[in-house]
């Protein structure tokens, strides 16, 4: 705790000094106004984030988006269950050998690929269950993968 006043006591000192500095070489008119104006707002800033990062762990992202969010939790439950979906399904079919995905959301998760004969099955195995614990926050051993040859593939 101790640390981080002393962080925020040399930041506020660093801008202030940093601003004297630009007071005195700037030439007076109205440059030198808008440039005392731009470090005000970088100073109240400063003074400022300790109380932004103290509220930041109370304002999560879902709580944020279900103030904004149309509907109810349940709509906003499925489209970012939706998004995550198209997202795992984008970053699969960016692969080489890759044809199609399928992603189901479960439980369990599961996740159908379409490949080309060529394919490395075990490493798209891998990205499959890596994207789905990156994206969706479900271990990746928890991710049924599924291949299979790609109809009408080389």
């Amino acid at each position: 705790m101790m640390a981080h006043v002393l962080a925020w006591v040399r930041t506020l000192v660093g801008l202030v000094a940093l601003g004297n500095v630009l007071e005195w070489l700037l030439p007076s008119g109205s440059l030198r106004r808008y440039a005392d104006l731009a470090m005000g707002l970088v100073i109240l800033l400063a003074v400022l984030s300790p109380l932004v990062s103290w509220l930041r762990p109370a304002l999560t992202a879902p709580d944020v988006a279900r103030w904004f969010a149309p509907g109810s939790p349940a709509a906003f439950a499925a489209t970012l269950a939706r998004q995550q979906r198209d997202e795992v399904a984008a970053m699969l079919e960016a692969l080489p050998g890759v044809r199609a995905v399928e992603v189901d959301r479960g439980p369990p998760v599961a996740v159908r690929l379409q490949v080309d004969r060529t394919a490395d099955r075990g490493a798209l195995v891998q990205a499959a269950r890596a994207a789905v614990e990156e994206v969706m926050a479900v271990p990746g051993r928890e991710v049924g993968v599924t291949v299979a040859d790609a109809k009408g593939g080389p």
